[in-house]
């Protein structure tokens, strides 16, 4: 049972590799305009922080891309911030939103406030979304009993709020060489056991 949803996350390298290149090739925006292109005749600029947009002078059309979207909480803010920030200089861009995968449920709360999102790959819960109505419960309390071998806090707080995965997001998602997101399972990454002592994780947060 909980044993099928915890090897969703072990997969090779190289099928980890081709969805990854799948997302950057979905994600490309050309330095130079194209027919048919969305940002035909525009001028394309590039930010590095969103701090540096205020300052900007592209204010038509934004385009923020990042690696995934859990609770989608992070994401509304900063959203919202860009909007206030903007909104002081008479700017009201059109802002669209680019990842690599996101969870189904962030991925909806963050859509009511952009005019458009793309997610490479939209994810389910690995357990409450995984299983029958009859099924999840015990899967459930299967992962919580795992989690009660992990230690109170960690360097991403207390393990109350990361039970199931932040806020109870239930991820299964990871990327080679890449830092693992604390929406994930934290029987994977939480790296201090219940009597203080660090263990070997499969994945790491930082």
């Amino acid at each position: 049972m909980i044993s099928d949803s915890l090897r969703l996350i072990v997969q090779s390298q190289r099928a980890r590799t081709a969805a990854m290149q799948t997302a950057r090739n979905s994600l490309c925006i050309r330095s130079r305009p194209q027919t048919g292109s969305l940002m035909t005749g525009t001028r394309h600029h590039f930010v590095s922080s969103l701090s540096e947009l205020v300052g900007s002078a592209a204010k038509n059309t934004l385009i923020i891309v990042d690696e995934f979207i859990g609770t989608g909480e992070t994401a509304e803010k900063k959203v919202k911030w860009i909007r206030d920030q903007l909104s002081s200089t008479g700017a009201n861009p059109k802002i669209y939103i680019a990842v690599v995968a996101g969870m189904e449920d962030g991925i909806k709360r963050v859509s009511a406030g952009v005019d458009g999102i793309f997610s490479a790959h939209k994810l389910q819960k690995g357990i409450s979304d995984a299983y029958t109505e009859a099924e999840v419960q015990p899967n459930i309390d299967a992962m919580k009993a795992l989690e009660t071998t992990l230690g109170a806090e960690g360097r991403r707080g207390k393990i109350g709020k990361h039970s199931l995965g932040y806020k109870g997001s239930e991820s299964l998602y990871s990327r080679a060489n890449g830092n693992t997101p604390n929406n994930v399972f934290p029987i994977f990454w939480w790296e201090v056991r219940k009597d203080g002592s660090l263990r070997a994780t499969v994945l790491t947060c930082i």
